[in-house]
């Protein structure tokens, strides 16, 4: 048999089954905002003073006075800043490290926040782990068979730990993910050299860089 064709498509419907019912929210947030400060005009009193007690040949002119109001722009924040601000109420009632990371897919701009940190994938890692098996196939020009269908469609519907075993396996372990994680341009991902693989460590931004190169059409991945 020729075997089973993963389109983009069907990668993206699984992996919003593979997410559990979580829902993805899209925020817009201004990453060009300039915070301006006006300059505010004190107010100027002139008094001219007079006697009342005696006929005064003088004149008393009040003195001019001159006011310059000045217009001071705060330096433009960074996309990063923006998304820390935005994310303050967050940080303050919580305890325990998370991160964000955001791209703009039209403009490729980027924002993040604690984007460096790393955690242990889990099962996260299994979407790493079908983008190895279909990037291994693509390179051979060849399909999924049945078997490899079955379990791959396994691991990602119901997050199969045996499927997930058997495919880890099969893509080569730690070594074969992570030369894949190279052509997809993860660079923060680090497989378990033990083989264990849910104790991957990965970066909220290299799991963007998964998600963009399964989603959309920048990537090492045909359609």
């Amino acid at each position: 048999m020729r075997g089973k064709r993963w389109s983009r498509a069907r990668v993206t419907a699984l992996l919003a089954a593979f997410a559990g019912g979580a829902v993805l929210a899209g925020g817009a947030i201004g990453l060009d905002a300039t915070v301006s400060e006006a300059g505010v005009r004190a107010p100027v009193t002139a008094a001219a003073q007079t006697s009342s007690e005696a006929p005064s040949t003088t004149a008393t002119i009040p003195a001019t006075t001159t006011t310059t109001t000045t217009t001071t722009s705060a330096p433009a924040r960074t996309p990063d800043q923006l998304l820390a601000a935005a994310l303050g109420p967050i940080v303050a009632s919580r305890t325990g490290a998370f991160s964000v990371s955001i791209v703009d897919q039209t403009t490729g701009r980027t924002a993040g926040y604690n984007a460096a940190q790393t955690y242990p994938a889990a099962s996260v890692v299994k979407v790493d782990i079908l983008a190895t098996l279909l990037l291994r196939k693509q390179s051979v020009g060849a399909h999924l068979t049945d078997a490899e269908d079955e379990l791959a469609t396994a691991m990602i519907e119901s997050s199969d730990n045996d499927a997930a075993s058997m495919l880890w396996d099969e893509v080569g372990g730690a070594i074969g993910v992570a030369g894949a994680n190279r052509v997809l341009g993860l660079t923060a991902t680090n497989p378990d050299t033990d083989d264990y693989w849910g104790m991957t460590t990965t970066t909220v931004v290299d799991q963007l860089t998964l998600l963009r190169a399964l989603a959309t059409a920048n990537s090492p991945l045909s359609a």
